[in-house]
């Protein structure tokens, strides 16, 4: 049996309350199946923390301490983060991670926005640290496309491959072809718990491009920012246009995210009309898709992975379970 392995979470919205969810409910399989013995040992929001002791307890808020002397005092395992990714947090999250492997915590994170921004410098920390930063999350929620990145096609000669990554413009898209306006579409993901209440990098592509970066990192190197990435907006109109063209055309619109070593620029985010058999338009409701080009092998389609704060949950999850029972790759790798 593997020693306890101690876990601290910063972000206690519906991405954190639904990995803390399964740290309990998975705790008894995950012992048994895997071996890992998950103990959630700190929850951390912006001002106040709580360390919880069982599932059925109350959690007592206490104003926050630094970062690093909570893992150094709690022997944290691994730092979880699920914190939003925007802007305004860049540089908060991104001292956060560092905080944490410099006090000897591997990461695992959905937060991208710090991701995009200081790729090499997180690495370098995490590699001179000999920390692991695991990134599931952020990549595609319950979409295994990070892992494929990363190991499953290092020997393939890959240099392309198109995406579709951002499951609300995919659920907004789809329910404006059954006859929904944009805000109805929006409005009907929030209240599923698809989206944030403002959805603006979702519907700009702003989302989709940090994705896209993020993916392409872990594939090849050097590595990308988003400045690289070209991303082709639509105002409310067009895309109510251009939706009811493709009905039209018997053709499905869908934001395509593309990475192309040989094309320039290399990454590229826009709204495409595509033929109802391809791949990235069979997608249901908030489902994505990635389609790898791997030359001789073929192509590989991954697919599903609906977004919600539960398929996050899990991807979370499953970083913490893997380092857990011996993913020992430094950095991202």
């Amino acid at each position: 049996m593997n020693k306890p392995v101690r876990v601290g979470l910063l972000g206690y919205g519906r991405v954190g309350r639904a990995f803390a969810r399964l740290v309990h409910s998975q705790h008894d399989t995950l012992v048994a199946t895997r071996h890992a013995d998950l103990r959630l040992v700190l929850i951390r929001r912006a001002a106040t923390q709580a360390e919880p002791r069982d599932e059925t307890s109350s959690l007592a808020w206490i104003d926050t301490e630094p970062l690093a002397g909570a893992v150094s005092r709690l022997g944290i395992d691994v730092v979880v983060q699920a914190v939003p990714s925007g802007t305004a947090l860049v540089q908060s999250v991104y001292e956060q991670t560092l905080d944490a492997i410099n006090s000897g915590a591997n990461v695992v994170t959905a937060t991208k926005s710090h991701l995009v921004e200081h790729w090499s410098d997180l690495a370098n920390a995490a590699v001179a640290a000999g920390r692991s930063l695991r990134i599931s999350a952020a990549t595609g929620a319950a979409l295994p496309t990070a892992d494929l990145c990363r190991r499953g096609l290092r020997a393939f000669p890959c240099r392309s491959f198109r995406a579709s990554l951002n499951g609300t413009t995919n659920y907004v898209v789809s329910r404006m072809r059954g006859g929904l306006s944009l805000d109805a579409a929006i409005a009907e993901a929030v209240a599923r718990g698809i989206c944030e209440p403002d959805p603006v990098d979702d519907i700009s592509g702003r989302d989709a491009a940090m994705k896209l970066v993020l993916l392409a990192n872990l594939m090849w190197e050097p590595p990308h920012g988003l400045a690289d990435a070209r991303v082709d907006g639509v105002d409310p109109d067009d895309l109510r246009e251009r939706v009811a063209e493709a009905e039209r055309r018997s053709l499905v619109l869908a934001s395509v995210a593309s990475a192309d070593l040989d094309a320039n620029p290399v990454l590229h985010v826009g709204h495409v009309m595509l033929a109802p058999s391809d791949p990235l338009a069979r997608l249901q409701g908030a489902e994505k898709a990635v389609e790898f080009d791997l030359g001789l092998g073929g192509r590989v389609v991954v697919s599903g992975g609906a977004s919600s704060p539960e398929g996050a949950g899990l991807a979370l999850l499953k970083d913490v379970v893997n380092l857990a029972t011996g993913d020992q790759g430094l950095g991202f790798s």
